[in-house]
């Protein structure tokens, strides 16, 4: 979940000694623009709140709330200043018990009567403690707890009959690294279509539905995510960083930074001195 605003793959390396990838993450309020991974990420929020866009589903995770992303789903998140256990489990390892595990979307909701979710946020918790503490065998411990995660996923949070086109996400994976990369130039559906043999119609279309948000908003959200990176690490003029970061239109700048971060630019930069 760290931010890397110039790449929309996000490729994971394991924990040395262990098969998947677990860490507390601690961030501070801001995006992450859409991108995709070939793993299943599980992510449980312990303070504060995290927001996840995917397949047109909006989620929103406070403390004891957790999600679970399929590999290659395109998805975005905002945040707030948050701390989270993120668990991150490459497809290698669940082929050994699920077939075709890149093809799952998951449905998750926050019932606080349902048992399954409960257990869940627990073995997430003793996961991390385990991995933290290495006591004499704790890797068969974590695994035995992942492998219980893992279960109540696949048998009762996994969509029934859904199939991911991953083919098409990694083409779309392809546009968004180039509005991710080349953001500054003038960038436009037309464009990006005859760049990507598209059909600027289906483009439109099959990017709504796969992210949630238009492509041209998507623009927009990228350019603006460089701007809350320099409002908050620079002292320069907002009217600057808006212009130098390819909007020219300030005042509907500033509506869409308040849509997306909750406050207005001048106020990011205030709650930084």
């Amino acid at each position: 979940m760290k931010n890397d605003l110039d790449s929309e793959y996000e490729l994971v390396l394991n924990n040395t000694d262990l098969d998947v990838k677990i860490f507390k993450s601690n961030e501070l309020a801001g995006t992450r623009a859409l991108h995709w991974h070939r793993h299943i990420e599980i992510v449980l929020v312990l303070e504060g709140s995290v927001t996840f866009n995917y397949e047109s589903q909006t989620t929103v995770l406070h403390p004891g709330n957790f999600i679970a992303i399929g590999s290659g789903i395109l998805h975005s998140s905002s945040h707030s200043d948050n701390s989270s256990i993120v668990l991150q489990v490459p497809l290698t390892y669940i082929s050994h018990y699920w077939d075709n595990p890149e093809n799952i979307l998951f449905t998750i909701h926050n019932n606080y009567e349902d048992k399954e979710y409960h257990e869940v946020v627990s073995l997430i918790q003793s996961m991390f403690e385990v991995s933290e503490r290495k006591y004499p065998g704790y890797r068969f411990k974590f695994n035995e707890l992942l492998l219980r995660t893992l279960f109540h996923l696949f048998t009762k949070y996994r969509q029934r009959g859904i199939l991911i086109d991953s083919i098409h996400d990694k083409r779309l994976g392809e546009v968004i690294g180039y509005v991710n990369n080349n953001y500054l130039q003038t960038l436009t559906v037309k464009a990006l279509s005859e760049k990507f043999n598209y059909n600027a119609d289906y483009l439109s279309r099959i990017f709504k539905q796969k992210s949630g948000i238009s492509l041209g908003r998507y623009i927009y959200v990228v350019r603006l995510a460089h701007v809350y990176f320099e409002l908050v690490n620079s002292t320069r003029s907002i009217k600057k960083i808006f212009t130098d970061n390819g909007i020219t239109n300030i005042r509907l700048g500033t509506k869409i930074f308040f849509e997306y971060y909750g406050s207005l630019p001048s106020e990011v930069r205030r709650q930084q001195k």
